[in-house]
């Protein structure tokens, strides 16, 4: 057993002084995520019980540490495939699944030859659908802020091209930036929204000519909508037949208490992702029916049945497909207000709030187009596999991977320290001796 042979491994190097010791390579793994996960504690083992030292642990993952963290620099993923070992297929099957693009903020880094500097860090994170195998970093862009630009748009073109060459790339998860809509219309455009059926063919057929789609994330949508429901409190308009009926957060109050999700105004409360989760919940959308709120009922579904479909265990397959065409079929209907002009007079689509009390409707177009595609895209995965891992197909995982790698920086979140940190762990995922290593609390792996 790989336990007995670590221990025998440092039972035999504890009586050598330090500059004798030579570990196997098990012990080195089992160290070096030790000290990733815990410096101190891989310090304080280190000298109780004689494994690998800092020092040590530098030396022995230099070389293939600083070969991953290039590889990420330059978005060289043959590179970076070749280095870790990753598999490009299984049963002989290529790997296909979702890439999950979103930027991080770090310290400022010197500027480049235009002057300008650099303040974020996209990155792009494969996350198989067809296999097990673990979800990793392919590749890092820097940019002097965190919004989808022309620049940024060619680099994932770059990247995605790069990833087909051995991976079929069906889906791009992305956050709430309207920077990806050019993407998204591409195929958005092509689909026959009335027909639900039919939209599911063309996005088959489409997967199977290699197209990509890009879609959005359910909890960052659910933010934006709770907030346009908490800062245009009384001027969101939901019924376009009736001119004066509004959704107001005192209607959803009056039905079912939310707690801080609809009594934080504070400035960060906008990204809080518990917030819309508790909002856009089956409880409090039933409680607005059964309380005669039907308004703040549908209003709450169109969200509401989506996230339960991709969040609640206990659901079978059936349950969660018929949740996803509810909140198709709601969405869609919205949709159809804006595009063929039904709104009343006096609402504007969405933006911000203006001193002359004009309405806002329930979301924008582009907003509602990346609904609409991420929520069919999902009704397709999940009619095939019943048992999809869902969170492969949102941006979350890579979000948690930013609090882990900012957790290993100890907040010293400079882009070298950072891109060090994204190959040590890299290099950790990939070793041929590493699951006895994963830490279930953090859940980086699977």
């Amino acid at each position: 057993m790989l336990q007995k042979e670590i221990l025998k491994d440092i039972a035999k190097n504890l009586a050598l002084p330090d500059p004798a010791r030579r570990f196997e390579d098990a012990t080195y793994e089992y160290a070096n995520a030790l000290k990733f996960h815990s410096p101190t504690s891989q310090e304080i083992t280190h000298n109780i019980f004689g494994i690998p030292g800092y020092s040590s642990l530098q030396r022995h993952f230099r070389k293939k540490t600083a070969g991953i963290k290039a590889a990420l620099e330059e978005a060289d993923i043959m590179k970076l495939i070749e280095l870790l070992s990753f598999p490009t297929n299984v049963n002989g099957e290529k790997i296909y699944g979702t890439i999950a693009i979103d930027a991080v903020k770090v310290d400022e880094w010197p500027p480049n030859v235009n002057k300008q500097v650099f303040n974020n860090i996209f990155a792009f994170y494969f996350m198989p659908l067809n296999c097990d195998a673990k979800k990793i970093l392919v590749a890092t862009v820097p940019y002097f802020h965190g919004k989808c630009t022309e620049e940024i748009r060619q680099d994932v073109d770059k990247v995605l091209e790069s990833l087909k060459k051995v991976f079929i790339i069906p889906y791009v998860c992305t956050d709430g930036d309207s920077g990806y809509r050019d993407f998204q219309k591409k195929t958005f455009e092509e689909l026959p929204l009335e027909d639900f059926a039919e939209c599911l063919r063309v996005v088959e057929s489409k997967i199977n000519a290699g197209e990509t789609f890009f879609i959005t994330d359910v909890i960052h949508y659910a933010k934006n909508r709770r907030t346009m429901l908490i800062f245009y409190n009384g001027v969101l308009v939901m019924s376009p037949i009736d001119d004066t009926y509004v959704i107001s957060i005192e209607s959803i109050l009056s039905c079912y208490d939310c707690g801080d999700a609809l009594h934080d105004f504070g400035k960060n409360a906008s990204m809080n992702d518990e917030y819309p989760i508790a909002l856009f919940s089956i409880p409090v959308m039933a409680s607005c029916f059964f309380g005669g709120k039907y308004g703040e009922g549908i209003y709450l579904a169109s969200v509401a049945f989506w996230l339960e479909a991709i969040r609640n265990p206990c659901l079978d397959q059936a349950s969660r497909l018929c949740m996803l065409r509810i909140a198709y079929l709601i969405n869609l209907k919205y949709y159809k207000f804006l595009v063929e002009n039904q709104l009343p007079n006096g609402t504007r689509h969405a933006g911000r709030k203006r001193a002359n009390g004009k309405r806002y409707f329930f979301a924008p177009v582009e907003a509602l187009e990346r609904a609409l595609q991420s929520i069919l895209v999902l009704y397709y995965e999940l009619a095939r596999n019943p048992n999809l891992n869902f969170s492969r197909m949102t941006t979350m995982s890579l979000e948690h991977l930013f609090g882990l790698i900012r957790l290993a920086c100890c907040h010293r979140d400079t882009h070298d320290m950072m891109l060090s940190k994204f190959a040590e762990l890299l290099l950790m995922q990939c070793t041929y001796k590493n699951s006895m290593f994963h830490m279930r609390k953090t859940n980086f792996g699977s």
